[in-house]
Order: structure tokens, then C-alpha cells, then sequence
């Protein structure tokens, strides 16, 4: 069952009924927590709750403009990402995935191969396709 799309801060020191928790003076105060639209939820915990509500503010400004991107998939490199890519092209005809493979070696992983995803930015694609059409 996929999570519903939601977001807020929550005290961890004190319950909604304002007893303390078991957590009550240890470890950071406020969590922000956010379900994504894949359903995954992402949480980080702050000492301050302003801290929390600007983070969940962020996150969500990220997301309703497309900017968002998962920080434990930031780190991979534009090649293994194009290399996920091309092993869906296998049913295609022998020619097509040649070409593509060509494609991919000589003229997006030779500029692309080793760069983070988080590095790259719309400008830098769109220079690398204007690039293209250059030459």
C-alpha cells in the first residue's frame, strides 16, 4: 500500500498528551518528516523547531519544483544511471542498440561518465547539448 504524500515537525521530548517521553532531554528535540511522492518517508531530526520547518519548507519547494533530488541517489555517477538505461534497451533491434552504445561512449560518457549526479546541473546539460549540435 502506497504512504499518502504528507509532511510536519513533531516534538520527540513530549507525547501529544504533553507527558514527557522516554526521549525527554537526550538527542535532538524536533523531527521533520515528509512522505515523498514514491511513498518513502525522509526524516531529520533538528534541536530547534524553526530549524525543522525551514528544512520541511525546502523539501517540499524542491519537490513542487521538480528540483528535488534524493540524497542517497546524489552520489551515483551519471554512468551507472546511463548504464541502468541502456541495459533496458536489449530488446531492441541488434543495429538500434549498437548505435546507442556508440552513442553513449564516444558522446554523453566521455563528457559524463565519473560526474555525481548532484553536480550536474540544467545549465551543464544544456551547454553539453548545444554542444552537440555544433559540431
Amino acid at each position: 500500500m502506497k504512504r499518502n504524500r504528507r509532511a510536519g515537525v513533531e516534538d520527540l521530548w513530549f507525547k501529544s498528551s504533553g507527558e514527557k517521553s522516554a526521549r525527554h532531554g537526550s538527542g535532538s528535540r524536533w523531527r521533520a518528516r515528509y512522505v515523498d511522492g514514491r511513498g518513502r518517508e525522509h526524516t531529520k531530526n533538528f534541536s530547534r523547531k524553526s530549524d525543522a520547518a525551514r528544512w520541511i519548507e525546502a523539501e517540499t519547494v524542491d519537490h513542487a519544483t521538480g528540483t528535488w533530488a534524493d540524497p542517497k541517489l546524489s552520489v551515483v555517477t551519471f554512468g551507472v544511471v546511463a548504464e541502468r538505461w541502456f541495459k533496458t534497451k536489449a530488446t531492441r533491434a541488434p543495429k538500434t542498440v549498437a548505435g546507442y552504445r556508440s552513442l553513449l561512449d564516444t558522446v554523453v560518457l566521455s563528457r559524463w561518465n565519473d560526474v555525481a549526479l548532484r553536480d550536474i546541473s540544467f545549465e551543464d546539460m544544456q551547454a553539453g547539448v548545444d554542444g552537440l549540435y555544433e559540431k
